[in-house]
């Protein structure tokens, strides 16, 4: 078995790579002056099973290429098999088509990644199952709950909390889990990518109020879950989130200032330090546990 990393979560896939006793193979990842992009796997893969570790994360459609080339390198340089680890699958909110004229651009990415050859796809807390549906080829979605569990330290009036009806399957595992309340917010979609919350279906004050979701982009939703929380007497917040994509500079700066007592990341996308507000949950272990299932 052999593993190459893309340009977008070097760090992961050293860890990856480590945990398997094994070196980083070599890959050239070249970009002309127009943007496009070439690769070369620099080390014969000929028969060898080959694990690609690449999360479609900013700049988005570079590192979605990125991916592409090297799943079809691998494919022409006769590996046996090439497992595609994507630790986060950028374009899965578009799981569906939402307007007429739109389209379901999770079913684009599936089907890109199916013709340009990768035998099996290895991610982590997709934002709808239903993209499953969308592969002809096997999917592992790994569940992270279990490294959930193991951060929260306070489960006094403890109460789950997803800030929308999307995230609802999620929390509702979690706090079954843990015995605890669940709670979901009513949330209104505004222009500019904002948001409101109308209404949540249970009582938070005196709670410890946690928000779980699979996503912190803009930082828009979980701000706002936040300030409903305390508004309605919560008396702590914290907040869990698989994948930061934190897309615009604003958003570290309303994280800090929201009240929010605590926020858990993983290393799903490659990410600087962020201040002691937040805690990195390292998932390398986890993927490797998944991957020895399917090798």
């Amino acid at each position: 078995m052999k593993i190459i990393s893309g340009r977008s979560n070097p760090a992961l896939a050293e860890k990856i790579a480590v945990k398997f006793a094994l070196q980083l193979s070599k890959v050239e990842i070249t970009k002309y002056s127009d943007g496009e992009v070439a690769v070369n796997i620099k080390e014969q893969i000929a028969g060898k099973i080959l694990l690609i570790i690449q999360s479609i994360s900013k700049p988005v459609n570079e590192h979605l290429i990125e991916l592409l080339m090297l799943i079809r390198a691998a494919k022409e340089n006769k590996a046996s098999k090439v497992i595609a680890v994507i630790p986060y699958f950028g374009y899965g909110r578009g799981n569906k088509k939402f307007t007429e004229g739109g389209v379901a651009s999770a079913k684009l990415v599936a089907d890109m990644l199916d013709v340009a050859g990768a035998d099996q796809i290895l991610t982590l807390d997709l934002h709808s199952t239903q993209i499953l549906d969308y592969f002809t080829i096997p999917v592992t979605n790994i569940d992270l709950t279990g490294l959930y569990i193991e951060r929260i330290k306070f489960k006094d009036n403890l109460i789950i909390v997803s800030p929308d009806i999307g995230g609802k399957d999620r929390a509702s595992k979690l706090a079954l889990i843990l015995n605890a309340e669940l709670a979901v917010m009513n949330k209104e979609r505004l222009a500019g990518g904002s948001c409101m919350m109308h209404h949540i279906d249970a009582k938070v004050k005196g709670k410890n109020c946690l928000i779980i979701d699979d996503i912190i982009d803009t930082g828009e939703t979980v701000v706002q879950a936040a300030n409903f929380l305390q508004a309605n007497g919560a008396t702590s917040v914290k907040c869990i989130a698989t994948h930061g994509v934190l897309s615009n500079n604003d958003v570290l700066n309303m994280l800090k200032f929201a009240p929010l007592d605590f926020i858990y990341l993983t290393n799903s996308i490659n990410l600087r330090y962020l201040g002691i507000k937040f805690e990195i949950i390292d998932i390398a272990e986890k993927i490797v546990q998944e991957l020895q299932k399917i090798l």
